[in-house]
């Protein structure tokens, strides 16, 4: 599908972003664009997700508060089953290479996201690498929050989304 976008767009108008389990597909995404040596898009956003892996205290907070059993269901996850969690093809962040690469990076979460953990090292890690990263955090909201148009927090993540993409979309084609 990119490189289909890229017979007709400049990658300076490609904006490329996910959330949750999507959100680490984008940054995967990256990393394989970079193994490809394809030219990356102008910018990516991880919304309730991140290029590191789904650990960290968030997990287990938000376990606590809801009751679920989030931890062992991101450990035992199929999704995952059997692949090298050092490759930075499945985890980007396991390799400063491929995130010094990454293009400028929005992240969002909030402080009930399970992800907050990956999302906040995700960040710190491409901010340690000279990389221009984003990171915004909703109070009380839980993961993906922004998938529900009706909350006010909502429509304060969609207007941070298009200020960013604005902002490094280049809308030269």
């Amino acid at each position: 599908v990119y490189q289909g976008l890229l017979e007709n767009y400049s990658p300076d108008n490609i904006g490329l972003y996910g959330c949750s389990a999507g959100a680490t597909l984008a940054a995967q995404t990256i990393a394989r664009l970079l193994k490809e040596q394809l030219p990356l898009p102008a910018a990516i956003g991880m919304l309730s997700g991140a290029a590191s892996r789904w650990t960290g205290d968030s997990m287990y907070i938000v376990e606590k508060l809801y009751g679920a059993e989030l931890v062992q269901a991101q450990l035992d996850h199929p999704y995952l089953c059997n692949a090298d969690l050092d490759d930075p093809l499945v985890t980007p962040a396991a390799s400063d290479e491929v995130m010094a690469q990454f293009p400028p990076s929005l992240l969002l979460a909030s402080v009930r996201d399970f992800a907050l953990s990956s999302v906040a090292h995700t960040h710190s890690r491409l901010v340690q690498l000279g990389v221009d990263a984003d990171l915004h955090i909703w109070e009380g909201m839980r993961h993906a929050f922004m998938l529900i148009p009706d909350y006010e927090e909502s429509q304060q993540a969609y207007q941070v989304i298009v200020r960013f993409f604005k902002k490094y979309m280049g809308g030269r084609d």
